[in-house]
């Protein structure tokens, strides 16, 4: 891997930058193509781990839209790592809404993207081949800071002290 600018929390080593060629292997081996060249993209390691989860981000659009290819360890996507996605997808990089494509037979990364707080869109008819389907996923920013608010769960109000008649 090539220099990195990594952050650690002590429960996550968080990586911004890497080996782009190891990360293009990644994305042909999890959904057979290619990430665009213009892809971005973060890896989640825990530090007692080798490998972790990795979010490739491309496909950017001009209306603030991108696609992302989640490798790796899926098993990974716990409340601060997705906190932490969806803090570098909406505001460090300005996205509006991310959307996943995912093979209509792949119930694992389905659970994935419903885990991640995405919602199914639509089904593309033959978009990987003749027969083979593809289940269009995705969230605007503001839904997800919908539900990362509702998953942090608000704590009770503070009792009063005025009686309500």
């Amino acid at each position: 891997m090539a220099a990195s600018r990594s952050v650690e929390d002590g429960k996550t080593v968080v990586v911004f930058e890497g080996d782009p060629v190891a990360v293009q292997s990644w994305c042909l081996q999890a959904v057979g193509h290619f990430a665009s060249p213009d892809f971005r993209f973060v890896s989640f390691v825990p530090p007692d781990r080798v490998r972790g989860l990795c979010i490739i981000a491309h496909n950017f659009t001009l209306t603030g839209d991108a696609e992302l290819i989640p490798v790796g360890t899926l098993g990974q996507l716990h409340r601060d790592v997705r906190k932490c996605l969806a803090w570098w997808l909406f505001n460090l990089i300005g996205l509006r809404r991310i959307t996943v494509r995912i093979r209509g037979t792949d119930q694992r990364m389905q659970e994935f993207a419903r885990r991640l707080g995405l919602r199914h869109e639509g089904t593309q008819r033959d978009f990987y081949g003749p027969g083979e389907d593809c289940s269009l996923w995705g969230i605007t920013h503001d839904e997800a800071r919908t539900l990362l608010l509702k998953q942090e769960g608000a704590s009770a109000p503070a009792p009063s002290n005025r009686r309500v008649h």
